[in-house]
Parts: C-alpha cells; sequence; structure tokens
C-alpha cells in the first residue's frame, strides 16, 4: 500500500443532504445491514456517531446479536433510535419478539419508521417509561436526551413495570434485557422483581465509567442470583467483572446467572474466571501481532492467557530498558491493554509515546502499530509523520466515544494533520463533521454508512 504525501481529496458534498432541513429524516444503513432511521441533525448524537463510524460506539453492540438465538424473547428498555432494536429483531427473526420501550416521542417515532420499512412487524414498540410502577410519571429534556424526572417537573408519560408487561404476554423466557435509561435502572428493577427472580436473562445495563454505580447495581442484581461481567471485544470473550475497579472507560456491564452463564461458556462467548489459565509470554511481536489479529489460531481463553503473561513479561523489559527505538515494543504494550480492557495502562503507554514524536521513529513496518489500521504500513522515511499519526490516531479515536463529546478546537488539530502523509479517511470523515457543525461547509460526505434518503420522511 503506497501513501501520497498530499491530503485526501474530499468527495463532492451530496446535495440532497446539504438542502435538507434539521428536522428531515436520512435512513443510515450501518456497516452489518441494520436501517436506523434518524434525524439530518448532527447536533444529535445518534446521527452524529452513525455517519462517522458507520456503527454505534459501544463495545458491546456486535456482541448482543451474537448472544440471542432466533425465536427468543428480548426487552430494551430505553431504545432511542433504535440501533440496539432493530438489529436484534432482524437476529431473532419473525418466530421471536423484540419488545422495545422508548418514551421520548421523536426517537420512538424514527423507530417505528425504521421497523415498518425493514417490515419487522415483531418489534412491538412501547411508548413508555419503564419504572417501579404503573401510572404517570414525567419526562424532562426533549428527544435522545430525555430522562425521568424525580421532581414531576416535564411532560407527563406513561410508565408501566416490566412485571407487568411481562404478565401480560404470558410470562415468555425473556433472553436479554438491555437497558439504558440515563440513570434510572434502580426504578427499572423494582418493578422487575418477578421477572428477575423467575426467568435468566442476560442483563446489560449502563455504568457509565462510574464504580459506585457499578457497585450499586450489581447488589441490586445479585439478590435475584446474577453476577456481572464485562466484555473484551479482542477476545470475543465476558470476564467476571469486579465492580469496585470499573473506570472511566467501562460504559456497561452485563449480569448473569448461573445457568445462561455456562450455555455462553459452552458456546465460547464466555470464561467463567476472571484470571485464566497462566499462559507462555509471546516474546516475538509478530507472533503477538497474530496472537491478536487472527481468532483461528487457538481458542479465546489460550489466546486471553498468552496475552496476559505477553503484556507483564513486556511492561517489565521496557521498565528495565526504555529507549526511542523501543517504540514498536511500546506500541505492542499499548495494544496488548487495550485487548484487555486495561485502558489507564494504555493511556500510560500512549503518554510515553507522545513525548518521543520528534526523537528516534522507526523505518520499518512494525508488526503492529498502536493504530490498528497502521499495521504493517512501512514509515519508509516519514518515520516522524508515521509516529504521529499512529499517536493523534489513537488520541482522537482511541480514547474516546466519538468526536462528537470533544470540544471545538479539536477541528484545528485535525486541520494540521491533515496535511500528513498517513491521514486516513476516518479522520477525514471527522474533520468533516467537525467543519459541518461550525458552519464551514453545508454538510459531511457520508463516509462508511450509507445514507440513503427516503423523501418525503419528514416529521409528522
Amino acid at each position: 500500500m503506497s501513501f501520497s504525501p498530499h491530503p485526501p481529496a474530499v468527495g463532492p458534498v451530496p446535495r440532497a443532504l446539504a438542502e435538507l432541513g434539521p428536522e428531515e429524516v436520512l435512513l443510515v444503513t450501518l456497516e452489518e445491514g441494520t436501517e436506523v432511521a434518524v434525524r439530518n441533525d448532527l447536533r444529535r448524537v445518534t446521527t452524529y456517531v452513525l455517519i462517522e463510524q458507520g456503527r454505534w460506539f459501544e463495545h458491546e453492540w456486535p456482541l448482543l446479536p451474537r448472544i440471542v438465538q432466533p425465536g427468543d424473547t428480548l426487552f430494551d428498555i430505553g431504545a432511542n433510535h433504535g440501533v440496539y432494536a432493530l438489529a436484534l429483531a432482524r437476529r431473532v427473526g419473525p418466530t421471536g419478539r423484540v419488545v422495545a420501550f422508548e418514551p421520548g416521542d421523536d426517537p420512538a417515532s424514527l423507530l417505528a419508521r425504521a421497523a415498518e420499512l425493514a417490515g419487522l412487524s415483531w418489534l412491538d414498540l412501547r411508548r413508555v417509561a419503564v419504572a417501579e410502577r404503573d401510572g404517570a410519571l414525567s419526562l424532562a429534556g426533549s428527544g435522545e436526551e430525555a430522562r425521568l424526572a424525580g421532581d414531576g417537573r416535564g411532560r407527563p408519560v406513561a410508565a408501566r413495570r416490566l412485571d407487568t408487561v411481562w404478565r401480560e404476554l404470558g410470562k415468555p423466557d425473556v433472553a436479554l434485557l438491555k437497558i439504558d435509561v440515563e440513570g434510572a435502572e434502580e426504578r427499572v428493577f423494582a418493578g422487575a422483581r418477578n421477572l428477575l427472580a423467575e426467568t435468566s436473562p442476560v442483563v446489560m445495563f449502563e455504568i457509565s465509567g462510574d464504580p459506585e454505580r457499578a457497585v450499586l447495581l450489581s447488589r441490586l442484581l445479585a439478590g435475584f442470583g446474577f453476577a456481572p461481567y464485562r466484555y473484551l471485544p479482542a477476545f470475543d470473550l465476558l470476564l467476571p467483572a469486579v465492580p469496585e475497579r470499573c473506570r472511566e472507560f467501562q460504559l456497561n456491564l452485563l449480569a448473569l446467572k448461573p445457568d445462561r452463564a455456562a450455555t455462553l461458556a459452552a458456546r465460547g462467548l464466555l470464561c467463567p474466571t476472571a484470571e485464566p489459565e497462566a499462559g507462555e509470554p509471546a516474546t516475538d511481536p509478530a507472533e503477538t501481532a497474530t496472537l491478536l489479529r487472527d481468532r483461528e489460531t487457538q481458542p479465546a481463553r489460550e489466546r486471553l492467557a498468552r496475552a496476559r503473561a505477553t503484556l507483564r513479561w513486556l511492561e517489565s523489559a521496557l521498565a528495565e530498558e526504555d529507549t526511542p527505538a523501543l517504540y514498536p515494543e511500546r506500541a505492542v504494550a499499548y495494544r496488548l491493554c487495550v485487548a484487555l480492557g486495561e485502558m489507564r495502562r494504555a493511556v500510560h503507554h500512549l503518554g510515553l509515546a507522545r513525548r518521543r514524536l520528534r526523537r528516534e521513529a522507526p523505518r520499518g513496518a512494525p508488526p503492529l502499530a498502536m493504530s490498528p489500521w497502521l499495521d504493517g504500513i512501512a514509515p519508509g522515511a516519514e518515520g516522524t509523520a508515521w509516529m504521529e499519526m499512529d499517536v493523534f490516531d489513537r488520541l482522537l479515536c482511541g480514547h474516546n466515544w466519538s468526536s462528537r463529546f470533544l470540544p471545538g478546537e479539536i477541528l484545528g488539530l485535525l486541520e494540521e494533520l491533515r496535511c500528513n502523509p498517513f491521514f486516513p479517511e476516518h479522520l477525514e470523515r471527522r474533520r468533516q463533521l467537525r467543519r459541518t457543525i461550525r458552519g464551514l461547509q453545508p454538510a459531511p460526505t457520508p463516509g462508511p454508512a450509507t445514507v440513503r434518503l427516503r423523501v418525503p420522511m419528514s416529521a409528522a
């Protein structure tokens, strides 16, 4: 693969996207085929993220459709635009059922439109809040950021207990509860005591990197026999979690009863111990690269054990001798930390690498860069530019959920980096999104998410 020393060309701005107003609706086709309806308004988180990444940013997004089976019954509480509900409905098929709860008028309307267009008649949308009692509650805020209000302020919405809905459906065996309710999880659990006691679903709940929240919610679920787990995407494994150790990079936890954990372990999706058996370190960088890239080389639990042993060995070696020439080893340590969910240690390695940007840089192609897309791309005579892009790509993409949450000044850095010969398409997309929000261009090019316009699809 060769790189031009010139910035990438910007494709033509789609006229339809630029000319439509913010209330018009786009149908975004994600990388795995799900179509989600969103407003043509980049100030909305879902619109921004899906056009930016072509997928949802949560680590668990590709996992949940693999946990469930055709014919399963699922509850999506706080479905928003339906990123999960739509994908899960495609997975369970017409013999299954996805009950999606969304009290926000606009997200619910968009979810209903997308489900109708996809022909997902078994997606059962309930435009109600889920709480500890049936009746009426107040919803504060608007759109995708609305949340239950505890002081009576806000607009009134209908509320249902999960136990009530579950009983009305005939008490089915629920395979999954996905809960994203902006801090109202305790109220959901309080209204689901019978369901939690009598069924054995996988429960995914948001903690937003707050260890106190993780401990509280895990203890509530422990009363029903659930234990907490976290997901490692690099190994496609669920591992037992220690809620007290959750940090800012842990957005969600999952909880399972022993029978469900045993089922997922038998399918190779769960490791029953937080610390699997010891493994031999991969002392050759190319071997480590294979360990992280190739899931077919050996079972996930063995790869996990070897990755941990490799990181211990490598960090010990770097502590004894750490020079700019060891940047490739530092990059391998960083990638292992990310793969193992040790994000604070990953930030440590990234910070050490950043301080060496203007010093000795690699000339050959390391087996692993910090940024996976740079793997195997030789720096050539542009070693410093290669290292700069490697580090800043991780700062911009590897340690935040989306550029939507970065400060406005980030556009200046993206404009500066655009002159780098290794500037990638995904950063160009982020640059265009930031320019569009600032009014510097009418619309971004669609990028990997195929934006299809169904006209007219304006708001009701």
